[in-house]
């Protein structure tokens, strides 16, 4: 598919294009949201999390890069000095 080959040259690791659809699984995330599990992310609770066509009405596909932060690069810590627990 040529959308996932451009994003490969693009620098990301995977790609896909997926059907939209509401998330169903997102049912327990009021209660979760309620419990104070999303800490200080409040964007957690955007309803459009759960139903992005109340986003991008008509929305049928969309397509998913991945890019893989955790790479071969030094760790931004690696230049601490010793005893600098960050």
């Amino acid at each position: 598919m040529w959308v996932v080959d451009e994003a490969k040259s693009l620098g990301f690791d995977l790609c896909g294009v997926v059907r939209v659809e509401k998330f169903t699984e997102l049912s327990r995330m009021p209660e979760w949201l309620a419990r104070g599990y999303a800490g200080e992310m409040k964007y957690l609770a955007d309803p459009r999390r759960s139903d992005p066509s109340t986003a991008m009405p008509g929305i049928r596909s969309a397509i998913v890069g991945l890019l893989n932060y955790n790479g071969e690069q030094p760790l931004s810590t690696d230049a601490a000095p010793p005893g600098d627990d960050r």
